[in-house]
């Protein structure tokens, strides 16, 4: 079952969650109303003529809201007590960020709202995933242009170098360039098993890892950097909609903790600690070294106006505006070490051709 869900989170990609969100969000807002158990039926039974990759989805949801039983009355949308809450029943399959902004229109009653925040922060990982994999396709072209003038360099050059000159006699540039040829793909297959690992450890540490260390991941190393702002956007974004509904500030907080990772949490806590030692809003909510110092200074400011709702939905609105910058900078980065990387290996192979010359007079 953990790999079922493991691979299908996989499947299930930004773009796709995003649809889910803005339809779920349409059905049963202003323009629909229609409950949210009946429009969760209504969709299954659509989804499952097409045999869509949501349908598995919708019946987890539907029947972890039904206290793992199958809904009765499929017209009403009821069926048995209801276990979990939309927001709770999604935490396994998506992201703890757009799981706590269903959660938390649930928990003020407007769950239309909270699907379009999910469904911003979805939209908005789906447009910086999809800037990021343009240039990740580049620099993917140049690796396997490279593995391949390697591997004719191993399979057609080298065999011809060694009839002429042995081996053990190359000079140690050429030597370690012919053994690094020869293994060309071993050594491509290391370096992706490395990077798969590497993404691993990071999906496990933006979830987990807390304290001064996080801090200083979050401050100067990519990709905790973008993770950060994305946390920001939704816990902005969350609060808005409880604050400008008039829930009071810790309430707001306790909902929202109640279906984040562990790193939220801990800076959940680390707010509910200065809101019982009787600070404002505002300064609660900074106390926990979530906001860059580039953003901090806004929500210090807009703390102290009348409507401080609406100012956190304004300052969560540049967060997506900064990230998109961001994921583009990061593109442009990715090109330039690549290219780096592919001049790099060129002159390694004419250097290696060059000192041959020498070996082989």
């Amino acid at each position: 079952m953990m790999r079922f869900k493991a691979l299908y989170r996989l499947r299930l990609t930004s773009a796709v969650r995003a649809d889910f969100y803005s339809v779920l969000a349409s059905l049963t807002g202003t323009a629909g109303r229609i409950p949210l158990g009946t429009a969760l039926v209504k969709m299954e039974s659509e989804l499952r003529k097409q045999r869509h990759l949501l349908r598995p989805l919708l019946q987890e949801v539907i029947r972890r809201m039904h206290g793992g039983r199958r809904p009765i009355d499929a017209a009403s949308g009821h069926g048995g007590r209801t276990s979990l809450k939309l927001g709770d029943a999604l935490l396994t399959f998506v992201p703890a960020a757009e799981a706590m902004m269903v959660k938390a229109g649930e928990e003020r009653g407007d769950v239309s709202t909270g699907l379009k925040q999910a469904a911003v922060i979805a939209t908005s990982q789906a447009e910086i995933q999809s800037i990021i994999r343009a240039g990740l396709f580049l620099v993917t072209v140049y690796a396997v242009v490279m593995v391949g003038i390697y591997y004719f360099y191993s399979a057609e050059i080298i065999p011809e170098l060694e009839r002429a000159v042995p081996r053990v006699k190359w000079p140690a540039n050429a030597q370690a360039f012919a053994y690094v040829a020869d293994h060309i793909f071993f050594f491509s297959a290391g370096l992706f098993a490395l990077l798969a690992g590497v993404w691993r450890v990071f999906i496990l540490l933006n979830a987990n890892l807390t304290g001064a260390t996080r801090n200083a991941l979050d401050a100067y190393v990519w990709p905790f950097t973008m993770s950060r702002r994305l946390h920001c956007f939704a816990v902005l974004s969350g609060l808005s909609g409880f604050v400008k509904t008039g829930v009071p500030f810790q309430t707001a907080i306790d909902s929202l903790s109640s279906s984040a990772s562990r790193y939220m949490r801990h800076k959940f806590q680390l707010v509910r600690h200065e809101i019982k030692l009787g600070r404002p809003d505002y300064v609660a909510l900074l106390s926990c070294d979530l906001f860059p110092a580039d953003r901090a200074w806004i929500i210090n400011l807009y703390g102290q106006t009348a409507d401080f709702g609406a100012s956190l939905e304004h300052i969560a609105d540049g967060y997506i505006d900064h990230l998109i910058k961001s994921a583009k900078k990061t593109t442009e980065i990715i090109n330039v070490l690549g290219i780096m990387c592919v001049a790099a290996l060129v002159m390694w192979i004419s250097s290696a051709l060059y000192s041959m010359q020498g070996a082989i007079r």
